[in-house]
């Protein structure tokens, strides 16, 4: 699984899940880098569909600075594969 933010690198000191990263793992401190930051107000998937062993999800984010008390939204996509009926391979993107 790879993890990737797209993003001015010189963010990085202020935004530390920005980047690419590598395996299962990067996504529970991705989550963790975020929330020290921002408080999640909402998961809103807009469009869910899939066909065969794809799927596919898309959406907004709303999110809050704890510092400054600034809302706003990313939006989202996740994308997902079935394979063997059980196992699953899901890359992601989440882009603000």
């Amino acid at each position: 699984m790879t993890y990737v933010s797209l993003s001015n690198p010189g963010l990085k000191p202020f935004k530390p899940w920005r980047g690419t990263a590598e395996g299962p793992e990067v996504i529970v401190k991705t989550l963790d880098d975020v929330g020290r930051y921002w408080a999640v107000e909402a998961f809103e998937p807009k469009t869910v569909f899939g066909s065969s062993e794809h799927a596919a999800m898309f959406g907004g984010l709303p999110y809050r600075s704890v510092v400054l008390g600034k809302q706003v939204t990313s939006i989202f996509s996740v994308y997902a594969r079935v394979i063997d009926g059980s196992r699953w391979d899901a890359p992601s993107n989440l882009m603000s």
